[in-house]
């Protein structure tokens, strides 16, 4: 019988790029943290960094840029992460001056890219019917 993949073995060749570190980024960069995937292999774009975030990042020593511009050209992510809510989507081109910066690295990983979105987050929600 074939061996069973461990998948945090596995990840811990990948490089992960996450944009936007609110409650949903938070959980995926301590998840990856937990599974032991080293800082170097972690960057982070949020503008708007929350005082759990800084936490974070002064006790595992990761990188968060405010824009994709600051991120070392040489550093190429083989998992991006979307992170946001579907409202902030649009949002996302305020990460780099003209979104080419941003463009080209997801061209380059579109095999690895994730969006994790929460369209209701917050918010209470009434069906439309009943049933």
């Amino acid at each position: 019988m074939p061996k069973k993949k461990n998948t945090a073995s596995s990840l811990n060749k990948e490089k992960f790029l996450i944009i936007g570190a609110g409650n949903m980024g938070i959980a995926v960069i301590k998840s990856l943290f937990n599974h032991r995937i080293s800082s170097k292999k972690i960057v982070v774009i949020e503008k708007n960094q929350s005082s759990e975030l800084k936490k974070l990042k002064r006790s595992n020593n990761f990188e968060i840029k405010n824009s994709i511009d600051k991120v070392n050209n040489l550093y190429q992510p083989t998992i991006t992460l979307i992170a946001v809510k579907p409202n902030q989507l649009k949002t996302l081109k305020g990460l780099d001056k003209d979104n080419k910066l941003l463009r080209e690295k997801l061209k380059r990983n579109k095999k690895n890219l994730f969006l994790i979105s929460c369209p209701y987050w917050g918010k209470s929600v009434k069906p439309k019917k009943k049933i």
